[in-house]
């Protein structure tokens, strides 16, 4: 049963998103492990957030830790490497266990930060990054900061946003609210990087951010701007 699951599985994804994103996947049930093996933590497995400790009222819009596929996203970034504002630093909104983060360390981030309002994902995904420093040493820096992103102060350097899908129109509406503000008080280039986009009129509603690209490698990414270049 379990292998004609997956043939099934793998027969839908050849004739809904082609061989190559079918290659992906693939390949990344493979990689995935071999990356929390490779340094002995845990960045992978799912998480309910009924299991977790979140003081903030807003956890009945959120959703449950998934991470990002390692594969699926150190292609994206190369491939939109060129995108990226100089000095660029990236917060990851909703990082969970940190994944993101540490994959992007290897794309030339001045600083790294993750937004989670989650106690125990923040407590893991700063246990995974001291591990992964002691195996790649490195400048950058890295802050995971406990907030409810609703509630979070945005910050004049930052230029790139990171979502993976982690709450619903509610919040994000809130969010996007505060982002521009922040454009206005500090005006830069950003970027906002979405993955599994379901917010995606929300977002090209808002007056000054335009969709620049949609990008599929086994899932779908989307980058919005509020500078067309």
């Amino acid at each position: 049963m379990v292998m004609k699951n997956i043939a099934t599985r793998i027969i839908n994804s050849l004739k809904n998103e082609g061989i190559y994103a079918t290659y992906l996947k693939m390949h990344a049930i493979i990689t995935d492990p071999l990356f929390d093996l490779r340094y002995g933590f845990d960045t992978g497995s799912i998480v309910e957030l009924d299991r977790l400790t979140i003081k903030s009222e807003n956890r009945i819009y959120g959703v449950h830790y998934q991470p990002t596929k390692v594969i699926f996203l150190k292609k994206f970034l190369k491939h939109i490497q060129h995108l990226l504002p100089s000095h660029a630093v990236l917060v990851d909104l909703g990082c969970g266990k940190g994944r993101v983060l540490l994959v992007a360390s290897e794309f030339g981030f001045k600083e790294l930060r993750g937004i989670e309002f989650a106690h125990e994902l923040c407590e893991a995904a700063r246990f995974n990054i001291e591990i992964y420093k002691s195996h790649n040493p490195t400048n950058i820096v890295f802050n995971i900061i406990e907030s409810d992103v609703a509630q979070y102060s945005f910050q004049p350097d930052e230029n790139v946003y990171f979502m993976f899908n982690p709450f619903n129109e509610i919040v994000m509406e809130k969010v996007l609210n505060d982002i521009c503000i922040s454009l206005q008080i500090q005006p830069r280039k950003i970027l906002i990087i979405y993955l599994n986009p379901t917010c995606d009129k929300l977002i090209k509603s808002f007056p000054g951010i335009r969709k620049i690209g949609d990008f599929y490698y086994g899932y779908h990414f989307t980058v919005y701007s509020n500078y067309a270049d």
